[in-house]
């Protein structure tokens, strides 16, 4: 997961990605003033339904406010994976709606 990390600190300027200590998964992120947007998340499918994924992003939480970050935004792609499971995850952790357009859901959570 390291190599993954390494890729996309190199290819996308600002992009960072915080990788579970006990390499579960993984989940990279942007902040840019206000927002911390988190851009993609990944558990290994034998550590999905144990809330780690809502542990990955707490810590990118902690990562954003110490940025002093103001709210946190992610997408679901309506298409794609799991949708509901995402959906329901970033409702428990405190996030809403903010729009959708086409097959994205933007959601948003104020820190």
């Amino acid at each position: 997961m390291i190599q993954y990390k390494l890729y996309l600190e190199e290819t996308y300027p600002g992009q960072s990605c915080y990788i579970d200590s006990q390499n579960r998964g993984w989940a990279s992120y942007k902040i840019e003033g206000d927002e911390c947007y988190i851009n993609h998340c990944y558990l290994a499918p034998e550590y999905r339904n144990l809330a780690l994924m809502s542990e990955l992003c707490s810590n990118i939480e902690a990562i954003a406010r110490e940025s002093g970050c103001k709210y946190m935004t992610g997408t679901v792609e309506v298409g794609t994976g799991n949708p509901i499971r995402s959906l329901k995850m970033m409702a428990t952790d405190g996030y809403r709606i903010h729009s959708a357009n086409n097959n994205i859901i933007v959601m948003i959570k104020d820190l």
